[in-house]
Parts: structure tokens; C-alpha cells; sequence
């Protein structure tokens, strides 16, 4: 249809045909933003007074700011003129420039209004002036557009164009905000030019009006993105903007899936040898783009792998087509994930195609987000089943990726979708030109590809109970061949803080001198590997190396040091805890300091601070598994000496923290993936004497988490744990077999049965859940647990 008939009678959307969208072509979205007019109108508020400052920047002439203060002594903002152009200087050498031209200087005037209300209107009238000259209103604020648009009526005539509604960027609730809000509010408008022109890249990439790209842009344009490909394939959507799919209420009838299995890989132990820490980024992109090869891998292909080929409608109707592929429990149609490779694909060849160029592709947003998108239940096109088939295929390919390692002559001492902690058995001074072989090594396999590999640190000795319990030698510059001067310690001990104040230092000094002590034995025996060869003595058994008799002479010279100095400082560390408890607890005030803390974790009783100190010490000492012996040894002597024996049952170690972990969250800036353990890690909980909730930031871009999105994560973790009490197996109490039938009382073993996960279990847990909940001041999440918990009592 042509232009004319068009304007003449009309036309329907489906005549309307879209437009090409190659790089080449002469007719650019809205032309690139040249030769357009906007307005700029910023907004900062206080949300502890009535405090508000407006500002309009017309392209030209004076920015009129309008001020509601009501304070009786105003004070003036304070060098707008000068602070204008400082910025402006520092930016364009930092950023460059855009294809929006600021001028070089702008004056300001100002005007102070009795409320906001009589600002706007203040605002509309001045909006009244410019609404027949084709400008566009670009909007920063953190209220929503509806808050402008109920007060400033002559904004209806305009194009409203959103910033994203950051509230540290339009916050006055600092002192003095007159200073404050000068950078706040430039900054702001001097960010406008490039904002416009990646908003104008994303509209004309992913074909999507430019004022329609608003709130969480990646999951937005993930979403119209494959919609757009269904709709093509004459597929039925399952838009919802509920945490379900529309799936004509059939979402509703399905039966609960288990969780999705843990992707956590922990190898407790003391290694000796230098140890990586490597960060791990693209693992989901990587896994669906390679499914074939995953296919491959396992034996499978043909009909059943992922890429298997459509069927006709005549082999639907007779059985012989595949209808749908599954893993583990999830069942998605061939087609759908045909097309969710094929859009993964373009956008993988696009972002490779603009790294070549020299340009970042629009395509980065959503292939960093992809993870984020696909697991996220605020993603319209959001589907339980496609979220756990990636899920299972990023675990098969994460399985691979960790054999691969093994293959190479590593050693996996943890492991998640974020990170992996590596052990070589290489010495210091050679360990990053092997981490930088086996980074490349793993990579150039073509299932690893697109999987982004980074080495974070490095280790020359290791002691590593779990995630929240471990310290190592660190290595700060993995180049140098001579060893540092003064070593570098990095230590978690989480369950240190579970012990009385006076503990804690006791604890973390003697693991501290533990860990120093095995590494320079360890470091001496590196010294004397590099002496000449000696020729083998004739009784020496045949097949022996010098490495072996430098190794045998470092297990010697071990054992002798926990024999001798590790077991006397203990023994003295010991006495020390015992004669200070005894004299504290003859007086009220310093029997305080003795007393066990009580954290989110705490799910133990304990009452004896020297007993627990013996436990907690020996429970890390043990770690190297090579001289379990003579640290049990250290133990019983110690437990000798507060008169407790051995094997008694209040010696057992156990970890006195309940941990409470949500795997994967994705970071809504970056993508990056971190676990969540709310009970065991500092960086989550807050600080001594922080008041409010404290802030979960990012460690890869150090954005700020979602808190009331993790907290309904958390509020689901809640249900599950009551849906899986309600619907669990029973087993026999002898043979351990779950119950075969629904009427039997007893076992064919004559055993009884009971329950698969037993009732204090589940209370233990909702208790933690109450106890994370009052820390983190999670109200929602409070009210849910404790509920359930009383109903259980």
C-alpha cells in the first residue's frame, strides 16, 4: 500500500509492513536524535520534609529552578554558573561527546514557591509557551509520570520521555542539601545526551518506540523480543504479568515441582599448593547455545536431542512426532526452545559483530540479562518450565566445565554458577602463567566458548572449611618468583562469632598461627627442592624420587610441630579460657562478656566456652585430613584438660549455624550471580550499630540488590518447605526403603515407617527464618514465617 492510497482511505495494522533494520540502511530512527529539541526537567525531593527543587532546562537561555523550602532562612544553591561548567569540562573529557549539544555556559534563575502543587503549575505555564514547537520533555525523577502529569496539565501536549527513577540521584535527605543538589541535578542533565543515544540504539535494535522502553529495559526487550519470534512461528503466548504463565488456567493445576537441585561443590581440606579463585560470567548464554553439544557429550541426539527437527502434522497424528523434550522434570516444546536458541544466537552474533567493529551492540543488555530474564517471575514472558530446563542445562554444561579443570590437573575445592576455587599443584612463582594455560585451554573447547573466565586470586596456602569458614596465604603478586616479605592473611571464620567476645580472638589467633606455620613448613620445602640432585642411597626403595623424600621430610617436620608448639600453645590457650571464665563468672558484669551471642543462625545450646573453643579449633585443624592422628591427639589433650572425654557426646563438633541460602540471585545491574547465605555472610548482615536494613550491594558493579524481590524469594522458600512436609515419602525406621503402597502400617522388613524429614527439622528451620527476618527487617517475611511457626508449636 502506498503512502497516498494510505492517507485517502485508510488502513489496517497487518498492512502495515516493517521497515529494514540493517546497519546500512539511510533511514535512521528519528535520525540518530539529530537536530531534536528537549526539555529537560529534573526533580529532587526529601522524603522526611516538604522540601522540593525543580529545574527546566530549555535548550537555550535561562534555567528556571523553582524551590519549595520551608525554612525561614533560605539559603541560596550555591555556584550553579561555575559548578555547570567544571562539570561539563570533567564529562566531555571522560565521555566524550554526544549527539546532543550542550552550551558551554548556562545562567540560572530561581524562584521559591509555598508547595510543590503551586511549582508545577508554575512549570505548566512555562511548558504553555514552547507546546507548538515540536519539543520532547525528558522527565528525572523518582516519583512516577502520573505525579506530572495530575499537576502539570500542559504535559499532555508534549512526548514524555522517562530517566530511570534512581532515588540517590533526586534525594535531598542530606545536610547541607543546597551543596548536594548542584552535582545531583547537572550530572543529571549533563548524562541526558548519552542516555538519549543508547535509548535511541536500543529502539532501533530492538524495533520498539523510543518512550516505550521505560522500567527494567533488559526484561522489557527479552520479553517483546520473543514474543515478537512466537508470534512469527503462529505460537500461542503465555504473557502473564503474574508470577505464572497464562496458560488458560492450566497453570493452576499443575503439581509443585521439587526445587531446583543445588549447583554447590564443596571439597573441605588444607591445600598446600597454590590455589585460584576464578569468576565465571555467560554460563546460561553458553548452555543453550551449545545444547547440541551437551546432546553430543551425553550419548544422545537424533529425536530426542534439543535440536531435533520439526514434524508434520500427519506425524503429530499418528504419535510418531515429539512433542515436547524434558530434563529432569521440566517439559518444554521443541519449537519454543528452537526459537529461544535461534534469538540467543542473533543476539550473541550481533554483540561479536560489534565487538570486531569497534561498537558496543545493543545486544549486550540482553545477553548480560539473559540469565536474569529467564528466571525472573517479573519477566512477562516468564515460564517455571523453560526457567528449569536452562537451569538443568547450565548444570550439565557447569558439570563438564569442572571435569574439564580435573582433566587439566586441578583440583575443585568449590564451586558454584559464579565462582570456582581451584587447586594446581604448582609452587608459587609459576601458578598464573598455569592459571592463564588452563583459562585458555578451557575456553578454546568448543562447549566452553562463550564462557567468560577471569582470575580473581590467587593462594599459596589454603585451609578451606566451607564458604563462611576458611583462610589462606594470599598471593598479591602471583608474577613475582621470590617469596613476599610479609605474608598476606585473609580469614573467614564464621564460626568464631558464635563464641563469647574473649573466644573470638583467642580462636582466630591460634587458627591464624596454624595456617602461618603449615605454609612456611610448606615454603621451606620448596627451598630445598631447588638444591642440585643427590644420587639414591642403596637401600632406598626402588622408584623413589627426591620430590618424594622433600615431601617425606615436610610430613616429618609437620607432625613434629603439632606435636610439640601447636599442642603448647593450645594446652596454654586453653588454660587461659578456663581461669578467665572462672574469674568472670564471680562477678555479674564481666560474666556479660562470657555469655554465647545469639545470631540468625543459632539453633545450638551451649554453655561452656572453654569445651566449645577445644571443638571449634580442632574442627579447623582437622582439615588437613594427612594428620587427623596427631590432631586428635591435640584434642584429647585438651579435653583433658577441662575434664571431658574423648568420645563423649558433647565433644562432637557441630556447626552452630543453621545456614539460610538462596541460590543465584542475579544482580539487576550486571547480571552477575552471588548465593545468598543470610546467616554466614558479614557482607549481608549489619554492621555493629547500623540502624535500618542494611544495603546488599553487588561485588562485581556494586549496584544495589532488589530487597523486596529477594524477600518474596525467601517467602516462597517459606511455602516450600510446609508443601514439601505435607507431601513427603515415608520410609521404614530399619531398612531405610520409602513406603512402596498408601495402606501399609509396617514394613516387609517389619520395620515402621516414619518421616523423610522429621518435624524438629522443618521447626528449626522457620525459626532461623523468624531470626533472618527481624535482622534484615523483612516484616512480610516475619509475619509468613511465624504464622507457620505457630501453627506447628
Amino acid at each position: 500500500m502506498t503512502l497516498n492510497r494510505a492517507e485517502a482511505i485508510g488502513f489496517d495494522l497487518h498492512q502495515l509492513e516493517a521497515p529494514s533494520v540493517s546497519g546500512n540502511s539511510k533511514h535512521k530512527y528519528l535520525r540518530s536524535g539529530k537536530n531534536q529539541k528537549y526539555i529537560f526537567i529534573y526533580h529532587a525531593c526529601s522524603a522526611n520534609a516538604p522540601l522540593h527543587v525543580f529545574a527546566v532546562f530549555f535548550p537555550s537561555g535561562l534555567v528556571k529552578l523553582h524551590i519549595v523550602d520551608p525554612a525561614t532562612r533560605r539559603q541560596a544553591i550555591p555556584r550553579l554558573r561555575e559548578g555547570y561548567t567544571e562539570i561539563k569540562k570533567k564529562r566531555d573529557e571522560h565521555f566524550g561527546s554526544s549527539s546532543f549539544v550542550y552550551p558551554d555556559t548556562r545562567d540560572f534563575t530561581t524562584t521559591y514557591h509555598s508547595t510543590d502543587i503551586t511549582a508545577l503549575k508554575a512549570i505548566s505555564r512555562e511548558l504553555g509557551v514552547a507546546e507548538d514547537q515540536n519539543y520532547i520533555i525528558v522527565l528525572s525523577s523518582s516519583k512516577d509520570n502520573s505525579y506530572f502529569e495530575m499537576n502539570v496539565p500542559k504535559l499532555a501536549r508534549f512526548p514524555v520521555l522517562s530517566m530511570a527513577k534512581a532515588k540517590s540521584a533526586h534525594t535531598l535527605d542530606v545536610f547541607p542539601w543546597q551543596s548536594h543538589v548542584v552535582g545531583k541535578m547537572l550530572n543529571r542533565y549533563l548524562a541526558m545526551g548519552g542516555w538519549l543515544d543508547r535509548s535511541m540504539a536500543l529502539s532501533e535494535y530492538y524495533d520498539i518506540p523510543l518512550g516505550h522502553i521505560e522500567g527494567d529495559q533488559p526484561l522489557q526487550l527479552s520479553d517483546i523480543t520473543f514474543a515478537r519470534r512466537l508470534v512469527q512461528q503462529d505460537m500461542v503466548l503465555w504473557w502473564s504479568s503474574s508470577e505464572l504463565p497464562d496458560l488458560g488456567g492450566m497453570e493452576t493445576d499443575k503439581r509443585p515441582t521439587d526445587d531446583l537441585p543445588k549447583t554447590e561443590f564443596t571439597m573441605p581440606g588444607a591445600y598446600s599448593h597454590v590455589c585460584l579463585e576464578i569468576a565465571v560470567r555467560n554460563l546460561a548464554i553458553n548452555s543453550v547455545v551449545h545444547s547440541l553439544v551437551i546432546n553430543e557429550l551425553e550419548g544422545s541426539g537424533g529425536s530426542t536431542a534439543f535440536d531435533s527437527v520439526s514434524r508434520t502434522l500427519d506425524e503429530y497424528a499418528q504419535g510418531d512426532g515429539q512433542k515436547d523434550i524434558s530434563l529432569g522434570e521440566s517439559n518444554v516444546p521443541v519449537q519454543t526452545f528452537s526459537i529461544l536458541k535461534a534469538m540467543v544466537k542473533a543476539w550473541l552474533t550481533d554483540r561479536l559483530q560489534g565487538e570486531l567493529e569497534g561498537v558496543e551492540c545493543p545486544s549486550v543488555l540482553t545477553v548480560d540479562h539473559f540469565w536474569r530474564w529467564i528466571s525472573s517471575s517479573a519477566s512477562n514472558m516468564y515460564d517455571p518450565s523453560l526457567h528449569r530446563f536452562v537451569h538443568g542445562l547450565m548444570r550439565k554444561t557447569f558439570v563438564q566445565l569442572l571435569a574439564e579443570f580435573k582433566r587439566l590437573g586441578s583440583h575443585v575445592i568449590y564451586a558454584d554458577f559464579s565462582k570456582i576455587l581451584l587447586a594446581t599443584s604448582k609452587p608459587p612463582g609459576t601458578a598464573h602463567a598455569y592459571a592463564t594455560y588452563i583459562n585458555t585451554a578451557v575456553t578454546s573447547h568448543e562447549l566452553f566458548q562463550h564462557i567468560y573466565l577471569r582470575n580473581d586470586c590467587f593462594y599459596d596456602y589454603l585451609l578451606f572449611m566451607d564458604q563462611a569458614n576458611w583462610g589462606g596465604i594470599v598471593c598479591e603478586n602471583p608474577l613475582a618468583l621470590e617469596p613476599p616479605e610479609e605474608l598476606s592473611i585473609m580469614m573467614k571464620l564464621n564460626i568464631a562469632e558464635f563464641l563469647p567476645q574473649p573466644a573470638q580472638k583467642e580462636i582466630t589467633s591460634i587458627i591464624q598461627y596454624f595456617v602461618v606455620s603449615l605454609f612456611k613448613i610448606r615454603q621451606k620445602t620448596n627451598e630445598t627442592a631447588r638444591v642440585p640432585l643427590r644420587p639414591l642411597q642403596n637401600g632406598d626403595p626402588p622408584g623413589a624420587t627426591q620430590h618424594d623424600f622433600q615431601m617425606k621430610d615436610e610430613v616429618e617436620n609437620v607432625r613434629q610441630f603439632i606435636a610439640g608448639k601447636l599442642t603448647r600453645r593450645m594446652l596454654r590457650t586453653v588454660g587461659n579460657i578456663q581461669e578467665q571464665y572462672r574469674e568472670a563468672m564471680m562477678n555479674e558484669e564481666t560474666a556479660v562478656e562470657w555469655q554465647f551471642p545469639v545470631l540468625p543462625g543459632s539453633h545450638l545450646h551451649m554453655s561452656n566456652p572453654p569445651l566449645e573453643f577445644i571443638k571449634f579449633a580442632c574442627a579447623i585443624f582437622q582439615l588437613a585430613k594427612e594428620y587427623h592422628v596427631e590432631i586428635g591427639l591435640v584434642k584429647r589433650n585438651a579435653l583433658d584438660l577441662i575434664g571431658v572425654k574423648e568420645f563423649a557426646s558433647e565433644a562432637i563438633f557441630r556447626n552452630p549455624c543453621e545456614p539460610l541460602k538462596l541460590f543465584n540471585v542475579p544482580c539487576k545491574h550486571c547480571d552477575a550471580l552471588k548465593d545468598f547465605d543470610f546467616c554466614r555472610d558479614p557482607e549481608l548482615l549489619p554492621a555493629q550499630g547500623e540502624t535500618g536494613p542494611p544495603k546488599w550491594v553487588c561485588f562485581n558493579c556494586k549496584g544495589e540488590y532488589d530487597r523486596t524481590l529477594i524477600e518474596f524469594s525467601l517467602i516462597r522458600v517459606v511455602w516450600a518447605m510446609e508443601r514439601n512436609f505435607a507431601g513427603q515419602d515415608l520410609k521404614c525406621s530399619k531398612c531405610k526403603q520409602i513406603q512402596g503402597d498408601y495402606v501399609s502400617r509396617w514394613c516387609h522388613c517389619s520395620g515402621s515407617y516414619q518421616l523423610t524429614i522429621g518435624k524438629a527439622e522443618v521447626k528449626r528451620k522457620l525459626k532461623t527464618v523468624v531470626n533472618v527476618a527481624i535482622v534484615h527487617s523483612m516484616n512480610r517475611l516475619k509475619e509468613c514465617a511465624q504464622m507457620m511457626l505457630s501453627n506447628w508449636l
